[in-house]
């Protein structure tokens, strides 16, 4: 039995409530609250506690054992109220807040309330735990992965979210800032070449707005085994500059399955990515993942992935990629605050055996990180870069194309309600090339509105 939750109904539990009113008393008295050996039977054990709630709710002590008390009547709703009390006033350490997390989990639990297990659990792992606390921890969490996912047959794990945001883009085009630009390999020996005129692919700055949807469902084709799938659809729309409006269409197919503490996956990955309504570029690929917890509070992803690239209206461009990486994700802060980092390579290698300056290698590093300030406010930051070397001569500028693009995105995340979010997001991305046309760098600043649903919270 856990010594941190008391179990309704059975016999060891009624021994153990008795012991505690019984312990508890000298010190409850003390305190001027009315001792609970006055109470003649179990029972009356809640109500007798209740009599002084306006006198010393917020105590932690007294709202732990009242909490205690409830739960045993069988008023699973008013213990809530009372753990989550001690939850607010207790240190995190204390071990009347990690017995009031443990209880709140397993109420939670019972009612199916998966996101509030979740969030009662996660500050629990940067606290020291005893023994027993450590036992119903890790069932807790045995019962939570249980229960994440609907038992075979019985139904679908479906979340999505719906989102509208309007922005400014300083570089719609994602073009050079020049006018024009020389391409030495225009030119002969008789006569050299002339800038370029860049014309509509030049640096151009708009208004942008944009509505986006996704869905994630996922299934239990067997005790370890999971069917997931999910996509999502966004178009871009420009005030100025409709004619490089973009948007996409995503989806992903996969089986997922457990090894003791590790998740293996295995997914199917399309697109088809359109500009001014058409499509511009179609990608058809597989990826596979590991993860595996590191300890209880890093865990490692590592993964591989191939991806044809088919654009139908310039097919010398067509391309196949293939990355391997990996990533890790640690929480700190007691839940409070998520780091992750990684990095990946790979490459890129063109179809048309004439062009063979198309084709490149990659590597890259991503640093991630998000604090949530309260239960309303998250603020989150993440940089990456990446370094293309491509592997022979570009025929228009006479050398070999080196590209370093770096990304910085930061965010702030405010919950209007349980599935109404306001985000705020500013990004910057520069590329610098050799190559004078693939240089740039651009800005944008949004301000996005987002529904979620999860049929799990409900």
């Amino acid at each position: 039995m856990d010594d941190q939750i008391m179990k309704r109904g059975s016999a060891p539990a009624r021994v153990i409530m008795v012991a505690l009113a019984l312990i508890s008393s000298v010190t409850l008295a003390q305190n001027g609250v009315a001792p609970a050996a006055e109470a003649p039977r179990l029972e009356s054990l809640d109500v007798v506690l209740e009599r002084d709630m306006a006198r010393f709710a917020g105590d932690p002590a007294y709202d732990y054992r009242l909490g205690m008390a409830l739960y045993q009547a069988g008023r699973a709703g008013e213990a809530l109220f009372a753990f989550e009390r001690v939850v607010m006033s207790a240190p995190l350490t204390s071990s009347a807040a990690i017995g009031a997390r443990l209880n709140i989990a397993q109420i939670s639990l019972e009612r199916g309330a998966l996101t509030t297990v979740r969030e009662a659990l996660a500050p629990l792992s940067a606290v020291a735990l005893d023994t027993g606390q450590q036992a119903t921890l890790a069932r807790l969490r045995a019962d939570l992965d249980a229960r994440s996912v609907p038992a075979s047959g019985s139904g679908i794990s479906v979340r999505g979210y719906v989102l509208a945001g309007v922005g400014k883009d300083n570089n719609v085009t994602g073009g050079p800032n020049l006018a024009a630009i020389l391409l030495p390999g225009t030119g002969t020996a008789t006569q050299p070449a002339t800038p370029t005129t860049l014309g509509t692919a030049a640096q151009q700055a708009d208004h942008t707005r944009a509505l986006e949807t996704g869905l994630a469902l996922r299934a239990s084709l067997g005790e370890h085994t999971w069917l997931a799938a999910g996509g999502s659809v966004r178009q871009g729309f420009n005030t100025s500059r409709n004619d490089v409006r973009d948007g996409h269409i995503s989806a992903d197919l996969g089986l997922v399955q457990r090894h003791g503490k590790d998740f293996y996956g295995a997914s199917l990955l399309a697109q088809d990515y359109r500009v001014a309504g058409v499509t511009y570029r179609q990608s058809l690929g597989v990826r596979a993942n590991w993860v595996h917890p590191l300890n209880d509070t890093t865990r490692l992803t590592t993964f591989g992935q191939f991806l044809d690239f088919r654009y139908p209206a310039n097919a010398i461009d067509d391309s196949s990629r293939r990355t391997l990486g990996a990533n890790a994700e640690t929480t700190l802060n007691g839940g409070r605050s998520v780091v992750s980092y990684g990095l990946y390579l790979g490459d890129d290698r063109a179809k048309d055996s004439t062009k063979p300056h198309f084709s490149y290698r990659l590597t890259g590093a991503q640093l991630g990180a998000n604090y949530r300030a309260n239960d309303d406010l998250t603020f989150a930051v993440s940089a990456s870069v990446e370094q293309r070397r491509h592997l022979s001569q570009d025929r228009l500028h006479l050398l070999l194309r080196r590209d370093n693009q770096f990304n910085l995105a930061t965010s702030l995340d405010y919950r209007l309600s349980p599935n109404w979010h306001l985000i705020p997001l500013y990004s910057y991305t520069r590329n610098a090339s050799t190559t004078g046309l693939y240089a740039y760098s651009r800005r944008a600043f949004w301000m996005q509105l987002r529904w979620d649903f999860d049929n799990e919270k409900q």
